[in-house]
């Protein structure tokens, strides 16, 4: 799987018919989605594996009709594998994801698999991969309101093959688009980013930033909703006709350790709580705990489906609107009275 995925370049067009042979494709180092995965179920097959071909509408194309297929609802192939009990899906274009994963683009959807005389269909489901982040974040905030600190984001599974991807293609967009854009008050001093090729860690990144606090004479009042992926809600329209197709189950999970100067104290902190959707599909809780100077935060927003009907869109934003409301409270500080 590496050998190929690794030397063999795919075009970037997705495909169910070849575009070279084989040989030609292993020889030219290129070809569409249909050529790679020709190539490695062959070498799958040679080191004696059982290696088919599945069709696939990606998430893009559109959902097939299992019911009434025809090739066209079909616009890619990969490859399936069979080794013992469990089975896996590759996709040779896909130089990021460990072969655990069914690849972003089509995971719980329907496949068909090229077997037999007549094929057969099967539902490819992501099981216990889900979208995961955890996010740790310590802050430091002196007298004058200046709030120094770091952060440790760590992404797994869907999350890890996002970013990945992201950072490959452009390291400054990367920065952009995950930090800077979505932080405007921070100043952000340096992002370093480990565990790139192994596939099998967590993609872990860690920023140093700074900023300085918003007031009002004796207040002061900072969010500790930073580097969580809850930046924007992208559901704030009254309706929708498309259904809410995630993919993948997600877990957000933030860590927080924030420390005031001596002469200030918390006046007032968001409450302890938890919403949760009125089918228990989304859950979100917060916790917040201050001793004297020193506050623990930790959040979680857990999703237990992948997808909403349209249908269900009316429940669906107003919890939404419910999570960033809550998400952005901020903490309030005061400067303590002196006698």
């Amino acid at each position: 799987f590496n050998a190929v995925r690794k030397t063999v370049n795919w075009n970037e067009q997705e495909a169910i018919f070849i575009d070279n042979n084989i040989n030609q494709t292993w020889q030219k180092k290129t070809g569409n989605s249909a050529s790679l995965n020709l190539l490695l179920i062959k070498l799958l097959t040679d080191a004696g594996l059982k290696a088919l071909p599945v069709l696939f509408s990606t998430r893009d194309n559109g959902l097939v009709n299992s019911h009434y297929p025809f090739l066209n609802q079909f616009n890619t192939v990969m490859t399936f594998v069979v080794i013992a009990d469990k089975s896996f899906v590759l996709d040779a274009t896909d130089k990021i994801s460990n072969y655990k994963l069914i690849p972003e683009k089509v995971v719980n959807s329907p496949g068909f698999i090229i077997e037999g005389e007549s094929g057969r269909w099967r539902n490819f489901i992501a099981g216990d991969y889900k979208y995961k982040m955890t996010v740790a974040v310590r802050g430091e905030i002196d007298s004058t309101g200046t709030m120094k600190g770091n952060g440790l984001v760590s992404c797994s599974g869907y999350a890890r093959n996002e970013r990945c991807e992201s950072w490959l293609k452009s390291k400054e967009k990367f920065k952009e688009d995950y930090f800077t854009n979505l932080h405007p008050f921070l100043k952000i001093e340096n992002i370093m980013v480990n565990n790139i090729e192994p596939d099998s860690l967590p993609l872990e990144q860690k920023v140093q930033f700074s900023t300085v606090l918003n007031g009002s004479g004796d207040y002061r009042y900072f969010t500790i909703n930073l580097f969580s992926g809850f930046d924007k809600n992208p559901f704030t329209a009254d309706e929708r006709i498309a259904d809410v197709d995630f993919g993948f189950m997600q877990e957000y999970t933030l860590f927080g350790n924030y420390t005031i100067p001596q002469d200030y104290v918390f006046d007032e902190l968001p409450e302890n709580l938890s919403i949760i959707m009125p089918d228990t599909s989304i859950i979100f809780t917060r916790s917040l705990l201050a001793d004297e100077n020193l506050l623990n935060v930790k959040i979680s927003v857990e999703f237990k489906r992948t997808y909403y009907a349209a249908t269900d869109y009316p429940f669906f934003a107003a919890f939404y609107k419910k999570l960033f409301a809550s998400l952005n409270e901020p903490v309030v500080i005061k400067k303590k009275i002196t006698p």
